[in-house]
């Protein structure tokens, strides 16, 4: 089960595009700030079922996809993603987020699918989606007597 990265463990394959952390057992200081530095070619990246309790905040421009499903988030900041302005598939369902701040998405430049289903958001911010242009937003939740279900198919701009 992998625990941290070393700094320079990526650094001899540029081309890396894909990667997938699935199921291990990764934190918030398991990522070295630099560790992503000469991937410049990482387009989908997988942190699924570790125990982040923030998104990786140093991934490169290139990245597409991210998916942190099955995490401990408990909030997103705004501009979290500043470093990815590229993202097209963003999932972040099954994690505890209760909130969107305003801005949360801010310096994302490309159309958006958006995935934040089974999370306990009980409050979005105005301004959560600015300047975020959403193809689609998917954010359900089940729970005893609290039903919230939303699904939203437009462009926000």
């Amino acid at each position: 089960m992998l625990m941290k990265l070393e700094a320079d463990v990526f650094d001899d394959i540029p081309s890396l595009s894909t990667l997938e952390f699935n199921r291990n057992n990764l934190k918030d200081d398991s990522f070295p700030l630099d560790v992503f530095k000469k991937n410049q070619a990482l387009d989908s990246v997988s942190f699924f079922a570790n125990e982040l309790k923030h998104v990786v905040s140093n991934l490169p421009s290139s990245v597409t996809s991210v998916d942190y499903s099955a995490n401990t988030i408990f909030e997103l900041r705004a501009y979290d993603f500043k470093s990815t302005p590229n993202l097209i598939y963003l999932y972040l369902q099954q994690n505890m987020i209760n909130h969107l701040e305003d801005f949360t998405f801010a310096g994302l430049t490309s159309p958006l699918e958006l995935d934040l289903s089974y999370n306990w958001i009980t409050a979005i911010a105005k301004d959560a989606f600015k300047p975020l242009r959403l193809t689609s937003v998917l954010i359900s939740y089940k729970v005893f007597r609290l039903r919230f279900s939303l699904i939203l198919q437009a462009v926000l701009m």
